[in-house]
Order: C-alpha cells, then sequence, then structure tokens
C-alpha cells in the first residue's frame, strides 16, 4: 500500500453473542480462537467490512474443549479514498493488500476486546481477556 488510507469506522454490529453457564472458569484453560474474513458492503463502494469470530473454549476436567463463549461481530470502515487504495476486485470483492488489513485488523480487535469486557462482566469470563492478537495471523 502506498498511499495514505482515509477512513473511518462506518459500523459495528453484534451478530451473535451466547456464554455458556459454567461454575468456575480458570483463566490457565481457557483458549481463544478469533477468525474474520472479509465482506463485500453494498451499494457503497466505499465501505468495506470485516466479520470476526472469536470462540472460547475451557479444557474439561477430560481434557476436552468445552466452548463457552461465541461472539460474531461485523466492523464496516468508510474508506474515503478507496479508489486509491483499492484498485482490483477478486470475485466482486475488493482485493486489499497485506499493509491495509494490517491497519484494519488493529481497529478491529482491541474494539472487539473492549466490547467483550463489558458483555461478560459479571460472568465467570469476566476475568478472562481477549489476549493480543498480530493482525498478521489472521490475514491470509
Amino acid at each position: 500500500m502506498k498511499n495514505h488510507v482515509d477512513l473511518r469506522i462506518h459500523s459495528v454490529l453484534d451478530i451473535a453473542f451466547s456464554v455458556r453457564h459454567i461454575d468456575f472458569v480458570d483463566p490457565s484453560r481457557i483458549a481463544y480462537q478469533v477468525s474474520g474474513k472479509l465482506l463485500n458492503v453494498q451499494p457503497d463502494p466505499k465501505l468495506l467490512g470485516f466479520e470476526t469470530e472469536v470462540i472460547c473454549a475451557q479444557q474439561d476436567e477430560n481434557k476436552d474443549r468445552v466452548e463457552v463463549m461465541r461472539y460474531v461481530n461485523q466492523m464496516t470502515f468508510y474508506i474515503e479514498n478507496m479508489e486509491e487504495v483499492i484498485n482490483e476486485s477478486v470475485n466482486g470483492k475488493p482485493k486489499i493488500d497485506k499493509a491495509l488489513a494490517r491497519i484494519l485488523l488493529d481497529i478491529t480487535i482491541p474494539t472487539i476486546r473492549g466490547i467483550l469486557i463489558g458483555k461478560t462482566a459479571g460472568t465467570g469470563l469476566e476475568k478472562c481477556y481477549l489476549p493480543l492478537i498480530k493482525a498478521d495471523k489472521l490475514i491470509p
């Protein structure tokens, strides 16, 4: 990416959230799985979105992983100079380079972390924070 990116968050939507009631949460037995995908937002060609899924699982006494929380979020960005930073598409979806994806994910992941702190307050998961995640791990 050679150009400056002029962007703002357009929308943040909760798509799904569930917490399984469990008597005890041991932060040392918690693992997070985070995945995401690029969304083709229509009809505005200056909108670019990510859908991110966070799954939190705890290892039980039998060493099986039990899903205790699932959260799906859609975050949409308005990129004023979209035509300068994205000039290719693949199957109708914008082809974004890794530098731009990293910028967007560096905004998305901490935002989700904050949302989850609020959503898990008062539950056994309130002390189990989404760890720091390098954006490069989510970029194909």
